[in-house]
């Protein structure tokens, strides 16, 4: 993760994106606000159906990239962006990285804990490193990082 969250101090405020409409600061603010869920700072409410949940876990452990029409339920469905939550990039970049020591640091102390993806369902600590890669090259490759 340590590589991805290099990768991120490289991009410029002002890139755009090679698909979707999300600026570089709404990337950064949105990875944010999914690492909330994986530090228990959100709470998510599973979304997929129960029959449906074994083969989007097999997804999340498997070496499948996410795709790149995906619409987050968390972005506005009408197709805007929501309010930025930080003044500028660098504070959305240093929020996200205190959002991540306080998963990690979390975790530390409670390594058999879970907490709920909305798509994949309780996640452990593996799982949910498994899924922030996942996530966040997601990201970088929006941007050509």
């Amino acid at each position: 993760m340590k590589r991805l969250f290099e990768k991120l101090n490289d991009l410029d405020a002002l890139a755009v994106p090679l698909f979707g409409k999300m600026s570089a600061q709404h990337m950064v603010e949105h990875l944010g606000i999914i690492v909330d869920f994986s530090n228990g700072t959100l709470v998510a409410t599973l979304l997929t159906p129960p029959e449906k949940l074994a083969g989007m876990r097999a997804f999340l452990l498997s070496d499948k990239e996410l795709s790149q029409g995906f619409r987050s339920p968390f972005m506005p469905q009408d197709g805007t962006l929501p309010d930025l939550i930080y003044i500028d990039i660098e504070s959305a970049r240093i929020a996200l990285y205190e959002k991540w020591q306080a998963f990690e640091q979390y975790f530390s102390k409670n390594p058999n804990n879970t907490f709920m993806h909305p798509f994949f369902g309780e996640l452990n600590y593996d799982e949910w490193i498994q899924f922030h890669k996942k996530h966040f090259i997601h990201h970088l490759k929006q941007f050509g990082l």
